[in-house]
């Protein structure tokens, strides 16, 4: 199935058309159109048909005529025809069975027609490509999550491709695709999806599965595939994790891969631009479409810049030092909450501890230069934050029993196997704000907790967690508070 776009103008417009929709798709040579005969109709005289690159989901078969499908053979025109107006149809074909299903979209003024010939031309060919977004879905683990696993970034990206062609013996490299909407619209190629969210990994890989595709997923400290024909980008919000993107990136990259970034315009860094050219090369910004931009750059040959090295600092009243990757939260310095923990650590025996979402591991860390006998479990779902927390672990308490695990929660964990676990659960996913993620390692908590076990989580005041825990515990105690941030303790005291 090819995707087919079959213009019907009169001669003296083929010329025009055919020079701004060459960069779009490439033509095949021009067929001329039997006469047809309607009343209020004269000859059409030249039909010019473009087949879009097969590679890029030729799902589609399209036509844009004065008469009907032209696939089908000449038909008498309509009455809103005779008075001068086009029609465009969507077919969709399905093999084996070729079935033919015709939605009519609007209809255009032939005067509008060629105006509006390059504007179809390539909205049909997006559709094409990007025929997979509405299927997507987020499995964010909330219920009530009816937002779309895409955005106009994605979008912008996928119509960016339309006039490239591309080779499926060549790698593509994806960074930063959040729920597999760039993953999934270029699985037919040798697509790695480099992320550094188990959660964004498995959203891509449940939607690669339910479209029955494949694609390699990899964290951001894994190889990378060498010179790759196309590299798309999500601009992430943190600036050092798109430095280390693009620091990773450079040497990679050939004379001809072309690099195209993209991402909200409120959620671009001011200085983005500037780091891109810096690292890459000399770097153009397209204009803004749906509250989105994106910029194309390709390689400038210089010598890549060095990969930016972690940032560390002394951790008062201790002789520890923390270090911290790219996309670490708080890695510029000790965040309140955490400050505010490690004033109120738990006393107790401890056999096995769990800092679930550890961030740079600085509770588990506390924890284990008091209680070294413990067995220690740091978990986060961002694989640069584990790297961070195994690095402060080896370094400063190297005889310490620990593992460092990038999980989405607690998955997998064994049920009612752990005496402590200690939470700073976050309360957004990307741009969007949210207490699901906390309810999902409060449950979690509650199932790998023995009976007897205790809860300690620190969290924002307004966010009313007590209320959650509650509900699922029983209740909690308040053990310390700030203007800002609660320390709350619960125990379980059931098993179900």
């Amino acid at each position: 199935m090819v995707l087919t776009v079959t213009v019907v103008v009169g001669q003296d417009r083929v010329k025009g058309l055919m020079q701004k929709s060459r960069q779009l798709i490439r033509p095949v040579p021009q067929q001329r159109m039997p006469r047809v005969r309607a009343k209020g109709a004269g000859r059409i005289s030249i039909v010019r048909r473009f087949v879009a690159n097969p590679a890029l989901h030729p799902w589609y078969g399209v036509t844009f005529t004065k008469n009907r499908e032209l696939g089908l053979g000449p038909f008498e025109l309509g009455p809103q025809q005779r008075k001068g107006f086009g029609r465009l149809i969507i077919t969709e074909h399905r093999r084996p069975k070729r079935q033919r299903i015709g939605r009519q979209m609007r209809l255009y003024r032939v005067g509008q027609c060629v105006k509006m010939q390059l504007y179809v031309l390539w909205n049909l060919a997006v559709l094409a490509l990007t025929h997979t977004l509405p299927q997507l879905q987020r499995f964010s683990g909330n219920p009530k999550d009816d937002l779309h696993a895409f955005d106009s970034a994605d979008e912008y990206l996928l119509q960016s491709l339309l006039p490239q062609g591309l080779d499926s013996s060549r790698p593509i490299l994806i960074l930063g695709d959040n729920f597999g909407a760039l993953t999934c619209a270029l699985a037919e190629f040798k697509v790695t999806s480099v992320s550094d969210s188990v959660v964004s990994h498995n959203a891509i890989a449940a939607n690669l599965n339910a479209l029955g595709r494949q694609a390699a997923l990899v964290d951001p400290l894994a190889p990378w595939p060498a010179e790759p024909q196309l590299v798309l980008a999500r601009i992430p919000k943190q600036l050092s994790l798109l430095e280390l993107w693009l620091a990773t990136l450079k040497p990679l990259l050939a004379k001809d891969t072309l690099v195209l970034l993209a991402g909200r315009d409120r959620d671009i860094p001011a200085s983005a631009e500037a780091m891109i050219s810096r690292h890459i090369g000399p770097t153009e910004k397209l204009l803004g479409w749906k509250k989105a931009r994106t910029f194309v750059c390709q390689s400038d040959g210089k010598a890549p810049l060095p990969l930016p090295p972690p940032i560390s600092w002394p951790l008062e009243g201790t002789g520890f030092t923390l270090s911290h990757f790219a996309n670490v939260f708080s890695r510029q310095s000790l965040d309140i909450g955490a400050r505010l923990m490690l004033a109120n650590l738990p006393q107790g025996r401890f056999d096995k501890v769990i800092d679930l979402g550890c961030g740079n591991g600085v509770l588990g860390l506390m924890m284990a230069s008091q209680y070294p006998d413990a067995h220690y479990s740091l978990v986060d779902e961002s694989y640069l934050a584990v790297a961070s927390a195994r690095h402060n672990l080896s370094q400063n308490l190297p005889e310490v029993k620990a593992d460092c695990v990038a999980n989405d929660c607690l998955r997998g964990f064994t049920a009612s196997s752990v005496d402590l676990v200690l939470c700073n659960p976050p309360f957004h996913q990307q741009q969007v704000i949210t207490d699901h993620i906390a309810w999902q390692m409060f449950k979690d908590a509650f199932r790998v907790l023995r009976p007897g076990g205790e809860l300690w989580i620190v969290g924002n005041r307004h966010l009313g967690y007590h209320l959650k825990l509650k509900r699922l515990f029983g209740g909690c105690k308040v053990v310390a508070s700030d203007r800002k941030f609660v320390i709350l303790r619960t125990i379980k005291r059931r098993t179900s």
